[in-house]
């Protein structure tokens, strides 16, 4: 499957080291420019996902004027491609979530790509439970939804 990812989803999978649960779902991982710069800003290294940077077309340009205007540009950009080029985004925003409802978009949250990953057997339950310590330590918050992926 192919996917858009926007920055949060890339920058907690590569904080804890395991962009490899990312590279094993998905054949071909998009980032936008926007993405590619809040990743350097960052200083969030991604290359062992070999991404594809993918650059907005004419009518993608005109589309991202009107879309979210509350959203930052890399999550703007990400949403205008993945509905657009009807491409599942990644995000780990609440508001980029309910826009991509409102307007039909696919989208993985980050309890779905765990999910994903333990019944694609990318990772065990188990390791499931330790990744979730690691990006709620890490992030300093709480995973919502974890229900969902163990259920």
């Amino acid at each position: 499957m192919k996917i858009v990812a926007d920055t949060d989803i890339l920058s907690i999978f590569a904080k804890i080291d395991r962009l490899d649960i990312l590279k094993k779902l998905f054949t071909s991982i998009l980032i936008t420019q926007a993405v590619q710069s809040e990743l350097k800003k960052g200083n969030i290294n991604i290359k062992p996902l070999n991404p594809t940077l993918t650059v907005l077309k004419k009518e993608e340009l005109k589309a991202l004027k009107g879309s979210g205007a509350r959203l930052g540009m890399g999550e703007r950009e990400c949403f205008t491609v993945a509905k657009n080029r009807d491409i599942p985004l990644t995000s780990n925003e609440k508001i980029v979530h309910a826009l991509c409802k409102k307007d039909g978009v696919s989208y993985l949250t980050l309890p779905r790509i765990l999910r994903l990953a333990i019944l694609g057997e990318v990772i065990s339950r188990e390791e499931a439970k330790q990744i979730i310590k690691l990006i709620e330590n890490e992030e300093n918050t709480v995973i919502k939804g974890k229900d969902e992926i163990f259920s």
